[in-house]
Parts: C-alpha cells; structure tokens; sequence
C-alpha cells in the first residue's frame, strides 16, 4: 500500500514586534510538520523568501495581514498556497466608515510617535497587553537588535492595509482561531472582518491571548 502523502509545508509569518521564535511551541506539538518560518525584520534581518513548492500559510495577527497582501501581489505564491488559517489574524485593523470595529488609527499614530523616543516602552507596554514575551526578550542577555525602522513601518502598513477585497474573493479553505480576551485584536473586530465569509472558523476562545 501507497504511503500517504505529505502533508504541504507550513508557511508561518508572525506579527508585528514579535519574530520566528513565536512558533516554537506550535511546532513542538507538531513533529515532522514541515515548517517554513519568515522573519519580518523586527528584531533582525529579514527573512521573506516563501517555499518553491505548495503550502499552507499561516498568520498571526499582522502575519495573516501580511499574506494576504503577499498572494495578492505575486499570482504565483497564490496558486501554490493551498489554505489560510488566521491566528489573531485579520484583513484591515484600523477603523473606516465601513469598518467601526477596528483599532481606532489615533493609536497607531500615537504608537509611532512614542516609538521615535521611547521605543522599550512602547515594547514593554505591547508585549504585556498582546500576553506574549518579545522574541528574545527585552530584559534577557544578549539584548535584542531592535529595528526601529522596520517597527515603524510595521504600524504605517498596519494603518494603511486594507485586504478585505482579496479575502473576500478566497475560494480556498480558509480557518480562523481568535481569543475572546484579545487586547489588541478584540473579538468585534474579528467578527466583522470574517463574519460575512463562507469559511470554516474555529469558536473564539478564552485563550491563548494575543
């Protein structure tokens, strides 16, 4: 008898202020999984080339964001992409006229304004809120090369990106996992951004956080 075939490769692409290292647990509970982590840049240099053959991708938070945009743009990484699970994930996270339940863009202006002079603060208070230890830790040795540049930009696209249109049109499976006490993606959110979609969604939970 034929051996079952494998299963296609996790694309995993974390969010903003966070790296790679936030899939290590995932990955413990999955062994043999093949995996493919991004780095966005936040804490070191990038790390965005995608997998040559088909996967299936995974995003938190800005991540999901951050693929979205990623298929959208590049018809080839599209095709090869056989499904979306958003974790924390969303299409657009700032509020507009037709989309009241996002984060209010006075807080990411606010952000970035803190960011230019106190961006440990601004660190601090984001890793306590989202319930996540920064990738290599603020207060641990060696201390993390933080890339205020890439940061900064990562709240101007989080302010500016808005792929509801091309999720709306996503005709692939597609699963979302999200948490009832997420501080910084809150469950109205969520519910707006996906509610309308003809997907298979996990329950909101009451954990993990953000």
């Amino acid at each position: 008898m034929d051996a079952s075939p494998s299963p296609p490769p996790l694309l995993l692409v974390h969010g903003w202020a966070l790296g790679p290292g936030l899939w290590r647990p995932l990955l413990t509970l999955l062994p043999g999984w093949p995996a493919h982590r991004l780095d966005l840049g936040f804490f070191g240099p990038p790390r965005l080339e995608l997998p040559p053959g088909p996967f299936l991708a995974v995003g938190h938070s800005m991540g999901f964001a951050w693929l979205l945009r990623t298929l959208a743009e590049d018809p080839a990484a599209d095709r090869r992409c056989q499904g979306l699970i958003a974790l924390g994930g969303f299409p657009r996270f700032v509020q507009g006229e037709d989309y009241p339940h996002g984060v209010p863009l006075r807080m990411i202006q606010r952000m970035r304004q803190r960011l230019a002079h106190s961006p440990d603060a601004v660190l601090r208070e984001f890793g306590q809120r989202s319930g996540f230890p920064l990738p290599l830790g603020l207060d641990a040795p060696p201390p993390p090369t933080r890339r205020l540049d890439a940061l900064d930009q990562g709240l101007e696209q989080l302010a500016q990106w808005d792929h509801r249109p091309f999720l709306a049109a996503w005709n692939r499976p597609l699963a979302l996992l999200a948490a009832r006490d997420d501080l910084i993606v809150p469950p109205a959110l969520t519910q707006s951004a996906f509610a309308t979609l003809p997907a298979a969604a996990l329950p909101l939970r009451d954990h993990p956080r953000h």
